[in-house]
């Protein structure tokens, strides 16, 4: 009976961790992590989620956890970015 309960506990622990880590929010994090951005704090949205906030040279970003997406902040851009890829674009593009 003890490994029973101790299996499901198990399985219950696994399941939610791959379900954290496959987010979109946390698969934006690691895709910032690899293109050099840094994460310098959280900051709380209007619905109570703490949202991360990345900084790369004089760019400032917030990756949304409800949303799931990336609003660059600093330069403010108004439309939401799907991820850092296209920020890059974005950068690449307007020569900021």
């Amino acid at each position: 009976m003890f490994w029973f309960i101790f299996i499901a506990i198990t399985l219950f622990t696994i399941i939610f961790m791959w379900k954290a880590y496959i987010h979109p929010s946390h698969t934006l994090g690691r895709q910032a992590a690899s293109m050099k951005w840094v994460a310098v704090g959280r900051v709380a949205d209007e619905h109570g989620y703490k949202n991360v906030k990345l900084k790369r040279e004089h760019y400032e970003a917030i990756i949304s956890y409800k949303d799931e997406n990336v609003q660059l902040i600093v330069p403010y851009v108004e439309t939401p970015f799907n991820d850092f890829i296209e920020i890059d674009e974005w950068i690449n593009k307007t020569g900021s």
